[in-house]
């Protein structure tokens, strides 16, 4: 039976020639059943020739080959050709009695061409009375592979710590400064011989000290690495920004990894700055979309503080009909790394107001994206304008269209209008029908005739108007004479209402006006006047120059008008429930007196008391309309 073999039974000197063998006798071997079935490869191959003599099926099974196959082969067959000498020495130490310097691991090669890695075990035998050496060969292959790892694996490391273009710094577990990347890299604060073996909180300032020592700690508590910011006074006097970050190491020793951020903190700062005065309202967010940094304008249109804003604080003041819909659109937009460009509604110090955002991803060198900027402006007013534009727009359009409705049909009524008074006024004057009940009925058709043309002159005149197509001919007017005229005019509407009209106007006062338009508006305001104010009533029309512009007053002391009654004053067909009074009128005096005061230059307004009466005052330019 086999003893077991150690690593030095590889090298025990074999009998290679009588004293040799004298002085170890081989030991007898009967290749039975133990040695066929035993589960590691054993061959057995003569001492002089290397030819193979034995071989069990472990053996058969490692080097894929039949028996006959394997023992046609020599010992060296089974080797990488590069490996027999190195079999040949092997041989020769051990058959002068002399030990290799260490055990070694063969390379051999299957059948299948497969390379294999062997630790060979070793002893000197007889064999059918042949001296022979008998070999059990171990599989290294694991071994092998995991020394091969283990070095590109440390050469791996090598190369990444060596490319690493950061200060990197070990820590041992007193917290002593141990090993460094470079020790003439720019960012240590001291020469590396000067802080080698040194406690930090000896060689950094305390405050500083104390940060990291408190950092290490807690990566080697939570097994995590652990990251902070500082600034520190370098060996060149300039005080600079870094970034450092712990991973703790076996032993309680720890990397400290530190980068220089002196350039990206003052960008930071530069864009912290122009951010902080920028009209627009702009955003920063992490790369899961949630605010991290919001300028005053952003915080001014959300109505929110900094504090209120981060996070997902701003979506309190969505609209609730939009928050739904805007919250997932910037989620998706935010996992996609794509551009987020929407309109929507807030809620802000209780109005709804309308902003536009828009951002982008923020992406670092290798094209992961670290965040968001974005844009936030209210266009609130804008979307105001343009909707009163496009409002604006469609009433000029419905206003074109019924102004030339109006003007046709004003025109199509005038021709049966004068026919009707026309044949009413000939009726008239017909003899014919003197003292007949007849010629009360023509009145009242004339009479009617009448008020619908003077309707149909007042539309025609405000259509006019609002075309702008009415344009005043400036002369000069002497102002006393044309109210004398106006009140002469209305002088039988005065008497037959019962009411006393008078004209209080200097003896020479001249303006620049046109006398047409100004007619108008005197006989409207002056005629309103006599109509309304009742039976015994008092209408005094004053005249009053204030620097280079003139008031012209139409005073009464009649029944007077509540202010709900003002308000509706100035509007279309605005009668005031006098519709049915049998006072003639068609609601567009005052419209259209206002719009010729504003062709002129000037103003008209009313002001009036129940039962104290009423004052109409139109304001003209001396010189006329500028």
């Amino acid at each position: 039976m086999l003893q077991s073999m150690t690593d030095a039974d590889q090298h025990k000197p074999l009998a290679a020639a009588p004293a040799a063998a004298a002085a170890a006798p081989p030991v007898p071997l009967a290749w039975g059943p133990l040695l066929e079935e035993h589960p590691l490869p054993h061959l057995v191959y003569e001492w002089g020739s290397l030819r193979l003599l034995a071989a069990n099926a472990a053996a058969l099974q490692r080097y894929g080959c039949g028996r006959a196959e394997l023992l046609a082969l020599s010992r060296p067959e089974l080797l990488l050709p590069e490996e027999v000498p190195a079999l040949h020495a092997l041989l020769a130490d051990v058959a002068a009695g002399r030990l290799p310097p260490q055990p070694r691991v063969w390379r051999e090669r299957a059948r299948d061409g497969r390379l294999l890695h062997a630790d060979v075990r070793g002893m000197q035998v007889l064999f059918k009375g042949r001296l022979a050496r008998l070999v059990v060969v171990v599989d290294a292959g694991a071994k092998a592979q995991l020394a091969a790892d283990t070095e590109l694996s440390r050469q791996r490391h090598e190369a990444l710590l060596a490319a690493i273009p950061d200060l990197w710094l070990v820590i041992d577990d007193e917290g002593r400064y141990a090993e460094v990347s470079d020790p003439g890299h720019p960012a240590l604060s001291a020469p590396w011989p000067e802080k080698l073996g040194r406690r930090l909180i000896d060689a950094l300032e305390p405050d500083l000290a104390r940060l990291i020592a408190g950092k290490i700690a807690l990566a080697h508590r939570s097994g995590q690495p652990q990251s902070h910011h500082y600034e520190l006074k370098v060996r060149d006097g300039q005080v600079r920004a870094f970034e450092a970050r712990y991973v703790a190491l076996d032993g309680g020793r720890t990397m400290m990894l530190v980068r220089d951020v002196t350039e990206n903190v003052q960008l930071g700062r530069r864009f912290q700055d122009m951010a902080e005065a920028a009209p627009l309202g702009i955003f920063m967010t992490d790369a899961d979309g949630a605010c991290s940094y919001a300028n005053p304008e952003w915080q001014r249109i959300y109505g929110l503080t900094l504090e209120q804003s981060l996070g997902a604080g701003w979506v309190a003041q969505l609209h609730p009909e939009d928050r739904q819909t805007v919250q997932q659109q910037w989620l998706a937009a935010a996992a996609a790394t794509a551009t987020f460009e929407q309109e929507f509604r807030i809620l802000a110090a209780d109005q709804v107001r309308r902003v536009a955002v828009r951002s982008s991803p923020i992406r670092r060198a290798d094209g992961t994206v670290s965040g968001h900027v974005g844009t936030v402006v209210d266009v609130t007013q804008v979307r105001e304008i343009e909707a009163a534009r496009q409002a604006q727009a469609v009433a000029e359009e419905a206003g074109r269209r019924q102004a030339g409705f109006m003007s046709r049909v004003s025109h199509e009524l005038r021709t049966p209008l004068n026919a009707v008074l026309g044949f009413g006024e000939l009726l008239q004057h017909d003899g014919t029908l003197a003292g007949t009940h007849a010629l009360e009925h023509i009145g009242y058709i004339v009479q009617a005739g009448r008020h619908m043309l003077a309707l149909v002159d007042d539309l025609l005149e405000l259509q006019r108007l609002e075309q702008g197509s009415l344009r005043p001919q400036l002369a000069p007017l002497d102002l006393g004479r044309h109210l004398a005229a106006c009140a002469e005019l209305l002088a039988p509407a005065a008497l037959e209402a019962g009411v006393s009209l008078l004209v209080e106007a200097p003896a020479t006062l001249t303006l620049q006006t046109d006398a047409r338009c100004l007619r108008q508006i005197l006989l409207n305001l002056a005629s309103n006047a006599v109509k309304y104010a009742g039976r015994g009533a008092r209408v005094v029309v004053r005249v009053e120059r204030d620097g280079d512009r003139v008031r012209i007053a139409v005073e009464d002391n009649g029944r007077g008008m509540t202010a709900a009654q003002l308000q509706r004053l100035f509007h279309p067909f605005e009668r005031l429930g006098q519709e049915n009074s049998g006072l003639p009128g068609s609601g567009l005096g005052l419209v259209i007196t206002r719009q010729l005061a504003h062709m002129l230059g000037g103003e008209v307004s009313l002001a009036s008391q129940p039962g104290a009466g009423t004052v109409a005052t139109l304001e003209l330019p001396l010189a006329g309309a500028a």
